[in-house]
């Protein structure tokens, strides 16, 4: 028997298949995590050229196009941050 919430259930799917991509955090996973009520607002490291910061789900694909569009950075990666 399945214990895990749909949200959480999503979650552990995509980290499970960031575990495979090196742990970083495809597009389409940022879409399906932004786009679900239970797991928008989960953070998100993103690293970009000159730095790194941390936002909720729904909001990584706003920054990054703002980040692209400036000219001045770009983003490396996005990913899980790791467990404190």
């Amino acid at each position: 028997m399945n214990t895990l919430s749909p949200g959480n259930r999503a979650l552990h799917l995509v980290s499970t298949r960031a575990n495979i991509h090196g742990g970083f955090i495809t597009p389409d996973d940022v879409a399906a995590i932004a786009g679900d009520p239970a797991t928008r607002r989960t953070m998100l490291l993103v690293r970009c050229s000159g730095g790194r910061f941390l936002a909720p789900a729904q909001d990584v694909s706003h920054f990054i196009d703002a980040i692209e569009k400036s000219g001045d950075d770009y983003v490396r990666d996005v990913s899980f941050p790791a467990e404190k």
